[in-house]
């Protein structure tokens, strides 16, 4: 019920709103969520600016682009999240050493900090088809 953000989730979000038959046995589901995470920091953004500047364009995109769909969190059909990790040089925690990519804390952390807005959606889903 909860995809990753890429053409297919969008396109199902668009056929829903164009009226293309949405049922229980269609793959193209009404209860069909996007959760878009945002694209994080990292040591490369902090080295090149331009790269900085395209990860806050894109994420801004993901934003505006959530909000055309309905209410900020589960109510809508697609919901943006700022990564919740932020990458600070230096503390490398949760970050592996190329700067860019989660270390396996990185992940687990990740996992618990997005979790309970999976739950949420997922709520919401099952309260609008019970």
């Amino acid at each position: 019920k909860i995809v990753d953000v890429h053409k297919g989730a969008f396109e199902c979000a668009n056929d829903a709103d164009m009226g293309v038959e949405v049922t229980r046995h269609n793959p193209r589901r009404r209860d069909l969520h996007t959760l878009a995470v945002g694209i994080p920091g990292s040591a490369f953004q902090q080295r090149v600016p331009s790269a900085y500047e395209t990860m806050s364009y894109v994420n801004g995109a993901m934003k505006s682009f959530a909000s055309s769909y309905g209410p900020s969190g589960s109510g809508g059909k697609v919901t943006f999240v700022d990564f919740p990790i932020p990458y600070k040089e230096g503390e490398d925690k949760f970050w592996s050493e190329d700067g860019i990519h989660l270390n396996k804390e990185g992940y687990e952390a990740l996992a618990k900090k997005l979790a309970p807005r999976v739950k949420d959606i997922l709520d919401h889903i099952d309260s609008t088809i019970s």
